[in-house]
């Protein structure tokens, strides 16, 4: 996979995707309009709400246009509305959070002026995306005829509707809490922010319910698979986002990035609603090169401290852990992110039928406003016309210095 760092040198900024979501403040239940970062106070920037998020749910980036799905109305026994075995549980009711509180004191991030917009936070990460899928392996003579859909067969003929249902029997299996139905690969791995955990470890032995929210991403000729979801661990609400490697019908790589209240400056995920639109062709396809291309002049300019050139459309919106961060031509406000020392990135999944790049993500923030740290983002894009036409992250702070596992 190809690798990109950038790093800031003698004070230069780094920008965030969600100038607040860099903070490492909590966030409780608050109004359906998109909140300010407090985390501009670690920079002397202030900021104010951006625009109402898109759709009946606050959505953001990826969730403007959507339609909230209505956990209650998910097929019987499946909350997620997906293929794949029934027996989950009812979805939970926790309330999103926000950010609270006096920012001086530590334990939240300061809200921004009115009169200013957001601004996200930085997002990149170097590490590099499998190019060539694993071929199927055995005897060709012995082997039965392959299934395009079924999850068993090698990733030469797992198409999309074949790593969506991997994930399916994934989250399936993550809310029974065992994972011995699996199809793992001997060396499988399994990582949850940044750490290398067994499958009895971490969520894998918390999660309790699937709660009506999931979006899908695949990069088919690689045998990736990934997806955003909301369900309910034993602590009341969690935001996950999970990517599979699917290598000869066998999953190989698990990576997760694991947010709950109180571990991330923003976080209400009740706000998250559906966005078709993430799960659409695009008109113009383009090649993956161009893709990352037009992606990484996002994080080029969080770097530098300059945003003029990042390619976003008017209706753009910067939704991380469900509160939108900024809009429009308000996402290349990233001068303010100067506290970023590091940014790194890794282009793990990138669908050019639907314009759709996802990057992992490491923000290294050593004195940071509330504290050091290292924020860990899945940080998606959707790209229209040579456009950024979304952004929509998943995050969650760690110690400083926590890899990402994947180095």
């Amino acid at each position: 996979m190809e690798s990109l760092r950038y790093e800031r040198a003698g004070g230069t900024a780094l920008l965030l995707v969600a100038t607040a979501l860099y903070g490492c403040g909590s966030s409780s239940d608050g109004p359906a309009t998109p909140i300010a970062n407090t985390e501009a106070s670690e920079s002397d920037a202030t900021m104010s709400p951006a625009t109402e998020a898109r759709g009946a749910g606050a959505g953001g980036d990826t969730l403007p246009t959507g339609d909230v799905r209505d956990p209650g109305t998910a097929a019987p026994g499946n909350p997620s509305g997906r293929a794949g075995p029934a027996g989950s549980n009812p979805p939970a009711t926790d309330a999103d959070q926000r950010p609270q509180g006096d920012p001086a004191s530590g334990s939240a991030m300061e809200a921004a002026t009115p009169d200013e917009p957001l601004t996200d936070m930085a997002e990149s990460e170097d590490t590099d995306v499998p190019s060539d899928p694993a071929g199927a392996t055995g005897d060709p003579a012995q082997a039965s005829d392959p299934q395009p859909n079924d999850p068993q067969t090698a990733d030469a003929v797992c198409d999309r509707d074949c790593l969506t249902e991997h994930m399916t029997a994934y989250l399936e299996a993550l809310i029974q809490n065992d994972a011995s139905g699996l199809p793992l690969a001997e060396d499988a791995k399994f990582t949850e922010n940044g750490a290398e955990l067994s499958l009895t470890e971490g969520l894998w032995g918390r999660a309790r319910s699937l709660d009506g929210y999931r979006q899908d991403f695949a990069e088919v000729p690689a045998g990736q698979a990934a997806a955003f979801v909301r369900l309910t661990d034993d602590r009341g609400a969690v935001l996950l986002a999970v990517r599979l490697r699917i290598s000869a019908g066998e999953i190989s790589e698990i990576e997760s990035i694991v947010a709950r209240s109180g571990e991330a400056t923003f976080f209400s995920p009740t706000r998250l609603s559906e966005d078709p639109a993430l799960e659409t062709a695009v008109d113009t396809p383009l090649p993956r090169d161009r893709l990352v291309e037009i992606t990484d002049l996002y994080f080029q300019g969080l770097d530098s401290g300059d945003g003029s050139d990042i390619p976003v459309t008017s209706r753009a919106q910067r939704n991380e852990n469900g509160i939108v961060t900024a809009t429009g031509s308000g996402i290349r406000n990233v001068a303010m992110f100067s506290y970023i020392e590091e940014i790194k990135r890794r282009y793990v999944l990138v669908d050019e039928e639907r314009g759709i790049v996802l990057p992992f993500v490491l923000f290294e923030i050593p004195n940071g406003f509330t504290g050091s740290r290292t924020l860990h983002l899945a940080e998606l894009f959707k790209i229209e016309d040579d456009q950024i036409a979304d952004i929509l992250a998943i995050m969650v702070n760690q110690p400083l210095g926590t890899p990402s596992g994947w180095e």
